[in-house]
């Protein structure tokens, strides 16, 4: 006897390997090296956020290696791996959660906490160190807060199910000894592409996505690290919308 699978069965089962091998994958390579693993070959080429929820209150405690996003450059020469950025997703909520991490002996500046922000494309800041945390998307907590900065932070955002190439950009500061008085940390290439695919058997998101086509001039947003909070702030989910367009470090 012959059986048929249809066209909605299989694209359901590529979704559902897809997200079982990526989680088998990161846990393989916690078992490898040691629990959490935050380093670039935990999460090379990643575009996908880990399909599930998180607590923004300054704990990271359920994040793990398989969350992994990607690493955080220094913009200075030789460009070194100062942090890691992790990523969930809620695809009931539409809500975006990150985890910024500092590697080990690397503190995170805090001085100025509009420099510690998630930003999407031409939508600007969705989160930064002055949003607060109340308990509703967006929100920001430090994680290891002391006198002489963080060991990283945790935000949240309303952000819609889609395809944003080239729009993701994870940003933070680190104190050093040069005359500015700090690095700038970022993924890189600094503008990164971000794909939100929730599979269908983990809810379907609440928020609709928009059609509207926006581009990031990276001749204008590149440098361009400071806004004010009240300007920058995104209160609704962000609509998917394909762009092109990255940077790589200019100082």
């Amino acid at each position: 006897m012959t059986t048929t699978t249809s066209t909605t069965d299989q694209h359901r089962q590529r979704r559902r390997c897809r997200v079982l091998s990526g989680t088998a994958a990161g846990a393989a390579l916690v078992l490898a090296v040691g629990i959490p693993s935050f380093g670039p070959a935990a999460a090379a080429d990643r575009t996908e956020p880990t399909y599930a929820t998180a607590n923004v209150d300054g704990a990271p405690g359920e994040w793990t290696g398989a969350d992994v996003f990607g690493p955080l450059f220094s913009d200075h020469p030789p460009h070194r791996q100062l942090a890691t950025v992790s990523l969930r997703y809620d695809c009931a909520t539409s809500v975006l959660y990150a985890y910024v991490a500092a590697d080990p002996g690397v503190v995170l500046q805090t001085i100025d906490p509009g420099e510690d922000y998630l930003r999407l494309g031409s939508s600007g800041k969705l989160v930064d160190g002055t949003t607060g945390d109340d308990g509703i998307a967006p929100d920001f907590a430090w994680v290891g807060l002391s006198d002489t900065g963080a060991a990283g932070w945790e935000a949240s955002a309303m952000v819609a199910e889609g395809s944003y190439p080239g729009q993701l950009r994870v940003h933070a500061k680190v104190p050093d000894g040069s005359a500015d008085g700090y690095e700038v940390i970022d993924l890189q290439p600094r503008y990164h592409d971000l794909t939100i695919d929730c599979p269908e058997d983990l809810g379907v998101s609440t928020s609709t996505s928009s059609t509207t086509s926006t581009t990031v001039d990276s001749s204008t947003t590149e440098g361009v690290d400071v806004k004010p909070a009240s300007q920058d702030k995104v209160p609704a989910a962000v609509a998917a919308a394909p762009a092109s367009g990255t940077s790589a470090f200019t100082g």
